[in-house]
């Protein structure tokens, strides 16, 4: 038969966590990745086939 483990005081698991960027986010002043713009920055796009099991060349 199983046992129970003893209980572990944790500091975060069951508790309220203040958000601390929640303000910004709010208010739209985050910064998210796609908001970030670097110099030479490059971009991909993912292309997938319309068609089952084609091969896209």
């Amino acid at each position: 038969m199983a046992t129970i483990a003893e209980k572990v005081d944790t500091k975060y698991i069951g508790k309220r966590v203040e958000k601390v960027d929640a303000l910004e986010r709010v208010t739209g002043k985050a910064a998210y990745g796609a908001d970030i713009h670097l110099p030479g920055m490059l971009y991909g796009k993912v292309l997938r086939s319309p068609h089952p099991h084609a091969n896209i060349k």
